[in-house]
């Protein structure tokens, strides 16, 4: 069950950097349909062997079994907030194979404290 996890955990790599490629095309102008295909194809595949990403957005209260903080920043929203996610989070089926990588808000009191 878990025999590929090293060889998924470097593909999990190529999908970052095929995100931040596309991110970059987008800014650019309009990108070929072939290169999102080419992406969801390798994504597909990460999948059918257990894959899944962490389903994470900002606003969710951060969970440290499931992402990891990398800085705290002030914000109106409250203390282990999350502001942004960094860096995407996996699992293969039950496993952890990479927590997401967040940004959450300072709580008030360490605001107030500084």
């Amino acid at each position: 069950r878990y025999g590929n996890e090293e060889l998924i955990k470097d593909l999990i790599v190529i999908l970052d950097n095929f995100d931040l490629g596309l991110a970059a095309l987008e800014k650019a102008g309009p990108v070929e349909k072939g290169i999102y295909m080419i992406r969801a194809q390798i994504e597909d595949i990460l999948k059918k062997r257990g894959l899944e990403k962490i389903i994470l957005k900002p606003g969710d209260r951060f969970d440290p079994a499931i992402s990891e903080a990398i800085h705290e920043v002030p914000s109106d929203k409250p203390g282990g907030t999350v502001i942004e996610i960094i860096e995407a989070g996996y699992r293969m089926y039950d496993k952890i194979l990479r927590p997401a990588r967040v940004i959450i808000a300072e709580g008030k009191e360490q605001i107030a404290g500084k």
